[in-house]
């Protein structure tokens, strides 16, 4: 939270000074257009890039897929088999960590 303010003041602080810089000169100046756009779209794209190194953004893993798929299902738990064994299934388990339906990951929703 601390970084998180101190950096909102500075670039606040800094954005005003250059503002008040530019407000001394008259007449439209396309460098303030592009400063203005480039200013407001740097941060837009730290957040979807963050978001999209997360794991928030972009397509499900194997394993998010199948867990949504027992979990709506009332499952209790699920499995994926390893990567490298051919194969990628996606195993349900009940109550008691017993496998109740086994099924391809190619079959499940995206």
């Amino acid at each position: 939270m601390l970084i998180f303010s101190g950096s909102w003041l500075t670039i606040t602080v800094v954005g005003y000074r250059v503002g008040k810089k530019l407000e001394a000169r008259s007449g439209f100046k396309s460098k303030h257009l592009w400063l203005s756009l480039w200013a407001t779209s740097l941060p837009i794209a730290i957040i979807l890039l963050h978001q999209l190194g997360n794991g928030n953004l972009g397509p499900k893993s194997p394993q998010e897929r199948c867990h949504g798929y027992c979990r709506y299902h009332g499952y209790q738990s699920s499995s994926t088999s390893p990567q490298n064994s051919g194969g990628q299934t996606c195993s349900c388990l009940g109550q008691y960590g017993a496998v109740e339906i086994i099924k391809p990951i190619d079959q499940l929703p995206r």
